[in-house]
């Protein structure tokens, strides 16, 4: 039994010592799961003024030991994000980070993820892909606090790739693809003047 953030798992982790490196294995599973706490730390992406963070980034800190865990959950929660049946992973090596989501039920669709840092000679590289289907678009964007200016059951993919020595760096430099796909949606209320204005401040 295990208490993260005041929520309980329960499980088996296995630990060892390799060369010197720790290494910890193990499966994880909770009724209830709130990750916001953890979340906070993109947090860190941004500048007071709400843009982009010029500050340097690295995994130093992050990446001391070893960790392949498998996690699932009945009901997690990211901020204002519901999610339902979670499974994932987290895997952990020297200079490099991987997250990924094998299935979770978010506003009656399904989504699936895998997002992984990894640490090179000129900063970080971060790569993210993710797909979902049959999710109702204007509930996850309540969810997230923001207007419910287009609704509708959604499918689609997003694949995106970047790297640099800081958060502004990686945004300016990102590349990548979205596909996205709604039926009997609604886009209400779209402020084009307000959006670039939104690019604007930050691209």
């Amino acid at each position: 039994q295990l208490k993260l953030a005041g929520d309980s798992l329960s499980g088996a982790l296995h630990a060892r010592d390799h060369a010197g490196r720790l290494a910890f294995t193990g499966t994880l599973a909770a009724d209830s799961l709130n990750l916001t706490e953890f979340s906070n730390a993109f947090r860190r992406a941004f500048a007071p003024n709400g843009a982009w963070s010029d500050d340097p980034v690295s995994l130093a800190g992050l990446t001391g030991a070893d960790l392949d865990l498998r996690l699932s959950a009945t009901d997690a929660r990211v901020g204002g994000l519901k999610l339902q049946d979670v499974a994932a992973n987290v895997l952990i090596k020297r200079n490099r980070l991987e997250a990924s989501l094998g299935r979770a039920t978010l506003q009656r669709g399904t989504v699936k993820g895998r997002v992984s840092v990894s640490e090179g000679a000129e900063g970080l590289d971060v790569k993210l892909q993710s797909a979902f289907d049959r999710v109702d678009l204007g509930g996850f964007l309540a969810d997230l606090g923001t207007a419910r200016w287009v609704s509708g059951t959604t499918q689609g993919q997003i694949a995106l790739e970047g790297s640099g020595a800081s958060a502004q760096d990686i945004a300016r430099q990102s590349h990548g693809r979205l596909a996205l796909a709604a039926q009997q949606g609604e886009i209400l209320g779209f402020n084009l003047h307000e959006v670039l204005r939104r690019i604007e401040r930050r691209p």
